[in-house]
C-alpha cells in the first residue's frame, strides 16, 4: 500500500508540471481526477468489497469480449 502511495505521488508531481505549463484551465480537472483515483484505489486496496478499477472496466465493457469471441 505504501509503495502504491509513493508511486501515485511521484506520478502526480511529475505530471503536474506538464499540466501547469501547458494549460492552466485543466488544472482543477487534473486535481479532481488525481484525488478521485487515489481515493478509489486506496479503498479498493483496503476493503475487499470495494471494486477495483479493473473489475469496473470488465463489468462495463465485458460485452465487447463476448462479441469478439473471447472467453
Amino acid at each position: 500500500m505504501l509503495l502504491i502511495m509513493i508511486f501515485v505521488t511521484l506520478a502526480l508531481l511529475l505530471d503536474l508540471r506538464n499540466v501547469r505549463d501547458n494549460q492552466s484551465k485543466k488544472l482543477p480537472l487534473f486535481w479532481v481526477l488525481a484525488v478521485g483515483s487515489l481515493v478509489w484505489n486506496s479503498l479498493a486496496v483496503s476493503m475487499s468489497w470495494w471494486p477495483n478499477p479493473n473489475e469496473v472496466f470488465t463489468f462495463l465493457f465485458g460485452w465487447v469480449d463476448k462479441l469478439i469471441g473471447g472467453k
